[in-house]
């Protein structure tokens, strides 16, 4: 080496080392951002209904978009398109063309709620094709660090030092129910485990050798101890949540960390497939499956129909779907005509129900898309699990719990969730991006994209802060239910009506107040608006009761009759029907009725229950019902 040379280079390392701790900052600093739109959502109880977050994540979109852009003149990021890019195209593109041919109330709402998202993936889609391995490893710390925090706030809730969010469950950290929160901890959990078995090694010698370095520190033996807590804190509470969709996910998250290992690699191809280790491991594998299935049996076989309704439904919209957002009420609407056409057993009557949500987001999304929708996001959790598996990256394994998790679950109803997908599908997407004739070209993509996708942001906050300032104004006014002020309620619902129109609980509640003023035109007429994205039978009880004391009985047995077919172990839309014919002078029709609520089988009995059952008893006795009585 000529000392020529040797002057040349050394007389650049202060330039080197100046632009390593820039990229250190701007490393930094959108995590932190990353960080804060995760966790303004994630310390908030998902029930809660009268609060909304979106404002919020958008601010800090737009920070994180800022920061990117001013970060792509320090590390000029280049974007190559590839065929994760292409998967979300298609998706974003087939739900944009269901919303505007399927339209409905909550079209543009579920569009406008999925913007975030789609921005926080444009950007830090540039963020990782510039930052590589450093930003992916910022991002895997932030799901470590909130699976810690989550699996410590699991752990308080265990011991009783910390409320839980469900009255039947004492543990959901955060969440609402245990499921989904065990999910998100199957997601730190398998992502802590492919941390530790890839990078394990290294921060063991690094430690042993004292070799502390800003980089070292910051980017290897931080994520490393606090992958090791989350490992050990989520491994502690998980089995604690009893949910066998996050067990089955940990395991899959589990194995491809362990394949990710040279070792383990050379271990699988030398089992053979009919070896008697290997009979012996699937018949393992069978019994514990078996064994979750008659853990929760009734649990198990709500779920295979709620999956069978979803199928019929796609298939009877195979092409674009029902639309974003109509999902809940064309499953009730398909379940109707199920268990009304004869075809369904006993057994599926009994465990029928009004979900809220579709208990498997593949399914979901074909329902509200179509075919083509499922197979591009199927596509696109493939490819995105296979590049992350390829690139080495242990984020491979909480996107492949995810993918699991999601088959049984509705992990994508969580802002927390979605952000951290979102921030792995596009670190999947940009991993090896920087690659020859990808430079002007790829530099362009890159910076037109960020800009175009935080100029989005302060366009859209208008709109989300006014329904903030709508969520919150409403969440007052609910109040008034409980001392039963239901003309408080209709005003403000009035005022509030065309910006809360795509929440259901609020057109029910809504609804409902108009019905107890007597106002039953314009009841039924908000009330059928939420049961076009509503399951709940409730929608069309109260429906049904605007017609009947408005003098329609022919449509009041009909809304009655399809509350009862959506539902067959509710008692109350029975009741309901026993004493319009008896009103009406159908005497024999009552009868049957009143026979059909008490043959009705229910998984509970509460005191109203047991009263319309002695009222059925009654007029069965005696032919006549007591109008005093009578349902309001």
């Amino acid at each position: 080496m000529s000392a020529e040379y040797r002057q040349k280079t050394l007389s650049q390392i202060p330039g080197l080392m100046k632009l390593k701790v820039s990229e250190y900052i701007y490393v930094a600093i959108a995590a932190a951002l990353m960080s804060a739109a995760i966790g303004v959502c994630i310390d908030v109880p998902s029930s809660a209904r009268f609060v909304y977050n979106t404002d919020r994540i958008l601010y800090y979109v737009g920070f994180l978009g800022l920061t990117v852009v001013a970060g792509s003149f320090l590390v000029r990021p280049r974007i190559r398109l590839g065929a994760i890019d292409a998967s979300v195209a298609a998706i974003t593109v087939l739900t944009l063309v269901s919303a505007s041919v399927n339209g409905g109330i909550a079209a543009n709402y579920s569009l406008f709620e999925a913007l975030p998202y789609l921005l926080i993936y444009v950007i830090c889609r540039s963020f990782f094709s510039s930052t590589h391995k450093r930003g992916e490893i910022a991002a895997e710390t932030i799901l470590f660090l909130f699976t810690v925090f989550e699996a410590f706030t699991g752990l308080r809730q265990i011991y009783g030092f910390a409320p839980s969010n469900h009255g039947l469950f004492s543990v959901t950290g955060t969440f609402f129910n245990p499921g989904p929160y065990a999910g998100f901890l199957a997601m730190g959990m398998t992502a802590a485990f492919g941390f530790v078995l890839r990078y394990g090694r290294s921060a063991v010698s690094t430690v042993s050798a004292r070799r502390y370095t800003a980089g070292t520190v910051i980017f290897r033996l931080v994520p490393f101890a606090s992958a090791c807590v989350a490992l050990l804190l989520s491994v502690i509470v998980l089995p604690a949540t009893e949910s066998r969709a996050a067990w089955l996910a940990a395991i899959a998250g589990a194995a491809v960390a362990l394949v990710s290992v040279p070792r383990c690699r050379k271990v699988l191809r030398r089992v053979r497939l009919f070896s008697w280790k290997s009979l012996a491991v699937a018949a393992v594998a069978v019994t514990a499956l078996w064994g979750a299935y008659l853990m929760k049996e009734r649990s198990a076989n709500g779920r295979l129909l709620i999956w069978k309704i979803e199928a019929r439904a796609m298939a009877g919209h195979p092409l674009l779907g029902v639309g974003p957002g109509n999902f809940a009420g064309a499953f009730g609407r398909e379940q109707a005509r199920y268990l009304s056409s004869g075809n369904a057993s006993d057994g599926e009557r009994s465990v029928a129900g009004s979900p809220e949500y579709g208990f498997n987001e593949y399914l979901r999304i074909g329902t509200e898309t179509g075919v083509a929708g499922l197979i591009a996001a199927v596509v696109l959790v493939l490819l995105t699990v296979r590049a992350l598996f390829l690139q080495k990256k242990p984020s491979s394994c909480a996107v492949a719990a995810l993918a699991v998790f999601a088959f049984f679950s509705y992990p994508l109803y969580f802002a927390p969730v979605k952000i951290i997908l979102a921030m792995f599908v596009a670190s999947a997407a940009s991993g090896g991006c920087r690659h020859k004739g990808s430079g002007r070209a790829g530099f362009a993509i890159s910076a037109a994209s960020v800009i175009v996708a935080t100029a989005a942001v302060p366009l859209s906050l208008p709109l989300s802060e006014k329904r903030a300032e709508a969520y919150g104004r409403w969440g007052k006014v609910s109040m008034w239910s409980n001392a039963e002020r239901y003309d408080y309620i209709a005003e403000e619902g009035e005022r509030l009506y065309d910006d809360m129109r795509h929440n259901y609980r609020f057109l029910f509640s809504y609804g409902y107040a108009l019905f107890k003023r007597q106002d039953y035109a314009t009841s039924y007429r908000v009330l059928e608006e939420g049961s076009s994205i509503s399951c709940d039978p409730m929608f069309r009880i109260i429906m049904g009761r605007n017609c009947e004391l408005s003098g329609d009985a022919v449509k009041a047995e009909r809304l009655y009759t399809e509350a009862c077919d959506m539902v067959p172990g509710r008692l109350y839309p029975r009741s309901l029907l026993m004493r319009l014919y008896h009103a009406t002078g159908r005497t024999e029709e009552a009868r049957e009725a009143a026979k059909r609520l008490l043959a009705t089988e229910t998984s509970v009995m509460t005191p109203a229950m047991t009263e319309m059952r002695k009222e059925a008893e009654e007029f069965l006795r005696s032919g006549d019902l007591r109008q005093d009585k009578a349902i309001k």
